[in-house]
């Protein structure tokens, strides 16, 4: 059976047009793994637009208990590397959710379209600490 990959990555942000740069990147993505015949959720795609037609706030507090219930479900993280995503609250949040329920991660480098498998120790090095427990929830 395929693995069920969840795409994380930075959205928020105080400039509404990188905001929706990093959205339309998200949905871009999803698309891409989607039509190469990877199983996807990707939550930015789903609220951004909920969001926008919603009248819901698009940030982490908003979705966090529905995100972290998505990502319990699926098999792997891929995270997108994109500006920002060191920095991203939502994103820390889900590597360590990730990381604490064993789940794979991926980093995905879309300056040249790749993603693959890393060492959870790895990641936290990217992130600048040396324990999950270092990260946000």
């Amino acid at each position: 059976m395929k693995p069920l990959f969840y795409v994380a990555g930075p959205y928020s942000h105080k400039d509404a047009e990188v905001q929706h740069d990093r959205g339309k990147k998200h949905c871009e993505i999803t698309c891409m793994l989607l039509k190469n015949g990877h199983l996807v959720y990707s939550p930015i795609a789903e609220t951004m637009n909920l969001s926008e037609y919603g009248d819901m706030k698009g940030n982490w507090e908003t979705w966090r208990e529905k995100d972290i219930r998505q990502l319990d479900v699926c098999d792997e993280i891929i995270v997108l590397t994109l500006d920002g995503w060191k920095e991203s609250i939502g994103t820390r949040a889900e590597i360590k959710h990730s990381i604490k329920n064993n789940k794979t991660i991926n980093l995905y480098y879309p300056e040249v379209d790749v993603f693959f498998s890393v060492p959870n120790h790895t990641v936290l090095r990217e992130l600048g600490v040396d324990t999950e427990d270092e990260l946000n929830d």
